[in-house]
């Protein structure tokens, strides 16, 4: 079993219900815990590679990159229809008071709320964790996480290019 929950958020755990009815819980996943749901949420993600070559194409490099995430992150499943549809993470980076955010979700289970519940989660914890900004780097072309990105409270920085950096002043945004 990984790691305890950080104490301001221990026993957290949301429930909802997206925009098809469905009911659907989010809770947090440490390194040893959920493995196989998040693995398996992975595995099934097509296309790999889609989003800055993310998820890794190569199931060693893919194994790799989820034991970090898991092992460095604080980790948010949702679950619904029995299977995790959607997982998103907050990693620190070595920026003091940064936390570094990414979120997916299944194809099949996009466009009805789970990317925006599961990045209300993300900045929730964030501030939870002493977090003072998230930062997210979104393919330019990527509407969908542009747009759950700004519903949250993501602003775009820098010039426009192929890859984009999203920033969120967690003592000033909206959620």
């Amino acid at each position: 079993m990984g790691s305890p929950a950080p104490p301001p958020l221990a026993g957290w755990c949301h429930a909802g219900v997206d925009k098809a009815g469905r009911r659907f819980s989010l809770y947090l996943c440490g390194a040893g815990e959920g493995n196989a749901a998040l693995r398996d949420l992975y595995d099934a993600f097509e296309p790999k590679g889609c989003t800055l070559c993310l998820p890794p194409l190569n199931d060693d490099r893919r194994t790799q990159w989820l034991e970090g995430l898991l092992e460095q992150g604080v980790n948010v499943l949702a679950l619904a229809d029995g299977i995790v549809v959607g997982h998103a993470t907050v990693m620190g980076t070595e920026n003091e008071g940064v936390g570094e955010y990414l979120v997916f979700v299944r194809p099949e289970y996009q466009n009805c709320g789970f990317g925006t519940a599961l990045s209300e989660a993300v900045v929730e914890i964030a501030r939870a964790l002493g977090y003072r900004w998230l930062w997210v780097l979104v393919e330019g072309r990527n509407r969908r996480a542009i747009h759950v990105g700004r519903k949250v409270g993501f602003q775009m920085e820098g010039p426009v290019a192929a890859e984009r950096e999203m920033l969120l002043d967690l003592a000033s945004g909206p959620v």
